[in-house]
């Protein structure tokens, strides 16, 4: 039904089919919480799809969402510079795009246009079978709420009699109106007197009250009822467990073979539900619900970890200055995870992994005198994190850096901490660790010395890497006290050890908590400075794709090697260069500053259920209007 008559009934759809609108911030969740009302009605337009339907998808339409929505990119566009942002530039482009077919939002459309429009797409297995006998064409529901059925009608009437020919019959269909296409059209369409329905032949019959509905499975509200908020505004279903199926057929129709593990993978997989609203009219909110089946997993003989949910107390440790942070609960499940993934998918290849395993866990002890899993894995059951950080009002390093100039890297810092859940074997960890690497680099690696020091108190072991280039030794400390196991840059470990204020304390942090699911068993943060950092990054590579740079060896890489000479270039040239890369550097810095000083914090946080779903969400949030 590509004709533009039709694009024209679906394009109000498709042109809104994006954000969401503003709803109260969330408080901890429950994780059993019903869906509100104004989630239902949304769903209602389910019950106008088949059963079979492999995604689904709605939408809220009103001029309220329309509003939200053209605030916040008016907001957002005109962090750019030289972009003229029209008034409503979502509204605008709308109207602008009917009025080509000669049709007014205002007077044709919204009269009696609804709150909410949906989307179903149909069986999949059904599509592939049909382009095996010459038809590929999806079958597909568009539903579309209205408040006037005569209004409706009327419009309808007017866009399809846009065509030479008339190409639908109009009938009645019990309490509707069907448009039934010709040998030309691939769809139809019907209208009631809550609802426009444009579908493909044949897609009718839920509508119809002929065949089971989407609105009636079980497993269709089962996966949206995980959803942890209690009202979304953009509704998403994906019925994967179909795809996994017809895969599974495809490969034994093809004779294919896997690994039993991706056999069971594709077993276990279920479907996905993804809800999207806009929080506090600034935090952009994706959640998600993904089901992967224990069962399907046992199947192969794997075991899914549930691992705990993370402390958050547990954020003191991280510095305030945190850029970037991922903290998660028991590192030995993840390591665990990962073996017997490994295991159960090289087994299926007559690999001896085992054997591969414990030889590795041999030549480990062998180097440091540690047991692997008895001194090190066993312990590191609490929570974890790595972290990166990153001062934008300290010396940045990187345009010195290409111009072959001294420079510091004290603006960027980083590390992991982990839990010391059994202070004595973590200490033991920390200072067998140190003796190797001295026992080992002594001697034999150039521009690194290793040296046991107490840092800020604890006893440590420093890894410093001296170069003629740096203007400042950049310095790596492993070290432990009663609390956490630490390996970070010198500055980031003297915080955590001296006890100094925690990412925690920080009032981004705790604005972005606000908008955490409760109780997660992961957490992934971006503050302003991680922004900062990549404002940064993207200015660099600007820079270098304006014009020629020739950057210099990094100092890391250049450890255990001697650099090679450079020629010295003129005086007045390499000044002039330096100058003009500055100046460039900072003005593109100063444009995408501009931009990512729009975003105060993101966050990805996720827990897991024993029924093999996985409740995730991803937010972004504002910087409060100033």
């Amino acid at each position: 039904m590509p004709k533009f008559r039709m694009a024209v009934l679906t394009l109000l759809i498709a042109a809104l089919l994006s954000g969401g609108l503003p709803a109260k911030a969330l408080a901890p969740l429950s994780r059993t919480q019903s869906l509100t009302t104004q989630t239902l009605e949304i769903l209602q337009l389910a019950q106008y799809m088949p059963a079979s339907t492999t995604l689904f998808g709605a939408v809220r339409i009103d001029d309220e969402h329309l509003q939200i929505l053209d605030t916040l990119i008016e907001r957002v566009v005109r962090r750019f510079p030289n972009v003229n942002v029209p008034e409503r530039p979502l509204r605008s482009a709308l109207e602008q795009t009917l009025r080509i077919g000669g049709f007014d939002w205002a007077q044709d459309i919204r009269p009696w246009l609804g709150k909410h429009a949906a989307i179903g797409i149909g069986s999949l297995e059904s599509m592939i079978l049909g382009s095996r006998m010459g038809g590929s064409s999806p079958e597909f529901v568009i539903a579309v709420e209205i408040t006037d059925r005569a209004k409706a009608e009327a419009f309808v009437d007017r866009v399809l009699a846009i065509a030479r020919e008339p190409q639908f019959e109009k009938r009645t269909q019990g309490a509707f109106t069907l448009y039934v296409g010709n040998q030309f059209v691939s769809g139809d369409l019907l209208l009631g007197d809550s609802v426009l329905l444009i579908a493909t032949k044949g897609s009718l019959n839920a509508a119809l009250g002929r065949g089971d509905k989407l609105s009636d499975s079980k497993t269709f509200g089962a996966t949206l009822n995980k959803l942890p908020a209690p009202s979304y505004n953009v509704l998403a279903y994906f019925d994967l467990s179909s795809i996994m199926s017809m895969l599974r057929s495809e490969l034994g129709r093809f004779g294919g073979n896997m690994p039993p593990i991706q056999l069971a993978l594709l077993s276990a997989v279920g479907p996905i539900a993804i809800g999207g609203t806009i929080l506090e009219d600034r935090t952009f909110s994706l959640d998600t619900v993904q089901y992967l089946y224990p069962e399907g997993l046992a199947s192969a003989g794997y075991t899914y970890p549930y691992s705990k949910p993370v402390n958050p107390a547990f954020v003191s440790y991280f510095p305030a200055g945190t850029s970037a942070l991922i903290h998660q609960s028991d590192f030995k499940g993840l390591v665990d995870m990962v073996i017997s993934l490994s295991r159960l998918s090289e087994a299926a290849q007559d690999s001896a992994f085992d054997a591969r395993w414990e030889r590795s866990k041999e030549e480990f002890k062998a180097l440091t005198g540690l047991d692997l899993e008895a001194d090190v894995l066993s312990w590191m059951t609490g929570d974890y994190g790595f972290f990166l950080s990153y001062n934008p009002d300290a010396p940045n390093p990187l345009i010195s850096m290409s111009l072959n100039e001294p420079f510091s890297l004290d603006a960027f810092g980083g590390g992991l901490v982990i839990e010391a859940t059994d202070p004595t074997k973590a200490k033991n960890v920390a200072e067998k660790l140190g003796a190797a690497i001295i026992a080992n680099s002594e001697g034999k690696v150039p521009n690194l010395e290793v040296r046991q020091e107490a840092v800020a108190g604890v006893p440590s072991t420093v890894l410093s890497v001296k170069d003629e280039r740096l203007s400042s030794p950049f310095e790596i400390v492993i070290g432990s006290n009663d609390k956490v196991f630490v390996i970070a840059t010198r500055a980031a470990a003297e915080a955590i050890f001296s006890g100094a204020l925690g990412l925690d304390t920080t009032d981004a942090y705790k604005d972005a908590t606000g908008f955490f699911l409760n109780a997660p068993t992961q957490v992934w943060y971006l503050s302003p400075s991680g922004f900062d950092l990549i404002g940064l990054l993207i200015s660099v590579g600007l820079v270098r794709q304006a014009g020629p740079m020739t950057f210099s060896t990094p100092v890391i890489a250049s450890v255990g090697s001697t650099p090679a000479p450079t020629a010295t270039p003129d005086p007045d040239a390499a000044e002039k260069r330096r100058l003009e890369m500055i100046r460039s550097f900072e003005e593109g810095l100063k444009v995408i500053k501009g931009i990512t000083s729009l975003f105060a914090h993101a966050a990805i946080t996720g827990y897991y259920n024993e029924d093999g779903s996985t409740v995730g969400r991803s937010s972004i949030t504002l910087t409060q209007p100033q």
